[in-house]
Formats: structure tokens, sequence, C-alpha cells
């Protein structure tokens, strides 16, 4: 089984209602005697899955009428152990939601990659109402506005109709095959080869996985010869494409 989001799994021995008592005595004593907490805090939320978590949040507000993360924010210090526990405490599409945001404001066109490139039609669907509700405006928008390069291309992503489940079709993985080496024999210049885009875009990645296989049995061919060859040919910025689908 090919593992493609958090690694975290369920504590068979989670118990919410403990887990919030010790973390409100904890952040207590930090506001009262001004002791660290972050290592009571570490223990438990690393420990739990994101849904664990998210119970836990419900769990706080409702017997303290407080949120979790107000109650750490006057204990810790706004800095990274502060960031850190804000992202465990997220959702996983709004953790996605918001380092999407990040990234295009900071043009990290590598983590727009990962993120349109690695998730799921309905996941990717779910980044973007949020993306939308968060911020006031569409990603499609920011990307326009902020990114001078391959943003028509991140627009192909979000756009295309990735097909969702995971059989493979023979013909089309050596007809796909094909094309990427066509496409490397271009140096990566999607103007010659504009397929590339749809093949990386529509397929599940059940198929993909096939098709980068048997692109590296070829005798001369494997996915570090893509990469070498997307990194001599292509700026970082658009190699950064291929690289989260390889």
């Amino acid at each position: 089984m090919v593992v493609t989001s958090g690694t975290i799994e369920e504590d068979s021995n989670f118990d919410p209602e403990i887990d919030v008592l010790k973390l409100r005595l904890a952040l207590k004593e930090g506001i009262e005697k001004d002791i660290s907490v972050e290592n009571t805090i570490s223990q438990i939320l690393v420990h739990r899955s994101n849904n664990q978590r998210q119970a836990l949040l419900e769990l706080y507000q409702q017997h303290f009428n407080v949120g979790l993360c107000e109650d750490i924010q006057q204990v810790v210090n706004d800095g990274n152990f502060f960031r850190t526990v804000t992202a465990l405490l997220l959702k996983p599409r709004n953790f996605d939601a918001q380092c999407l945001q990040k990234a295009i404001m900071d043009g990290k066109e590598g983590v727009i990659s990962e993120i349109l490139c690695t998730r799921s039609k309905s996941e990717l669907a779910d980044i973007l109402q949020i993306y939308e509700a968060e911020f006031e405006s569409t990603v499609q928008e920011d990307l326009d506005n902020f990114i001078d390069d391959h943003w028509h291309i991140y627009v192909s992503i979000m756009e295309s109709p990735r097909d969702t489940d995971s059989s493979i079709n023979e013909d089309k993985v050596s007809e796909h095959t094909a094309s990427l080496i066509a496409a490397e024999q271009s140096k990566w210049d999607i103007t010659k080869s504009p397929d590339i885009v749809n093949i990386l875009t529509q397929n599940n990645f059940s198929h993909l996985r096939e098709v980068f296989k048997r692109f590296q049995k070829r005798e001369k061919g494997n996915m570090e010869m893509v990469e070498s060859s997307i990194r001599r040919c292509c700026s970082h910025k658009s190699r950064a494409l291929f690289s989260d689908l390889g």
C-alpha cells in the first residue's frame, strides 16, 4: 500500500477526557507558575491522529468555553513551537489551504505544485473551497496576481478531471511512456510536448506510477534520469510540476 498522507495512527487507548484535563492543568500551571508546558502539549498532540486532535479541540471548548489554541497562546511564545501546534490542530485540508496561500504570496512554486499535484480530486475541491472562504479570493485569482510564470499550468491542474479510480490501461501506459520519452528528448519543453501536462494531471496515480515504472525499465532510462534532465533543462519553477509527480 502506498502511503500518501499522514502516518500518525489512531491511539487505541485514546481518552479525550483525560487528555483535555491534562492539557488544561498544564496550561493553567503554566500561566500561574510561569513554567514550560511544551513537553505536555507535545506528548499529547503528536501521538494523536488528526481526527483525535479535532475531538480534543471540540471537547476542550465545550468544557472550558475557550479555544485550546487561545489558552496555548497565553503560555507559549508566538514562535515556531506555537506555529507547529497550530498546524497540528488544523484539519488536513485547512492546513493545505493555508500552506497554499502562503506559498502563492511568497512565490514558493515547489509548495504550490506539491499541493496541487499530490491531492486527490475531492481533496483539491475541498482545498479550493476552504481557500476562498478563508481568504476571500480564489486560488486562480491569486495565482494570476502573484505568480508570473506557469500559473496557467497550475490552473490546468485545478481544472483537470483527474481519474479517481485505480485502473491501469496498458495501451495508455505504453502511449504515455512514449510521450514521456519524447518530452525528455525535447528537453521538457512543454510547448513541444503539450500533452505531458494532460497526462500528469488527468490520470490516476496508480496509472502514473505504472508509466514511471515502465519508463524506469528502459535500458537507458530511469526516474533519476528524468529528474536530472529536468534540472538541466528547466527552470526551478517549471520542474517543480514534474518532480512532485515523479
